[in-house]
């Protein structure tokens, strides 16, 4: 597994700072995220919650942001379910 860096050096067509990354970073700012040069290059966000770490992968940007659109909102109502 290569890092973002390196990854973006041998494809430089995905745009690691490209708008839809920035917006995904901000909206999502709990979650670290980098792309890995796997077969396919493959997006991951991580987040830890004391003992406990959650990690997503997708293969596009849209598919990521889908995946901690649905992680967020289920643990928001186990949140309200647990008042």
């Amino acid at each position: 597994m290569s890092s973002s860096a390196d990854c973006h050096a041998r494809h430089p067509d995905h745009p690691l700072a490209g708008g839809r990354l920035v917006a995904l970073a901000r909206d999502f700012a709990a979650w670290e995220i980098d792309r890995f040069c796997m077969r396919p290059p493959t997006w991951v966000a991580v987040i830890r919650r004391g003992t406990l770490t959650h990690v997503l992968a997708a293969h596009d940007l849209d598919d990521l942001r889908a995946k901690l659109q649905r992680a967020t909102a289920e643990e928001d109502e186990a949140k309200r379910s647990d008042m």
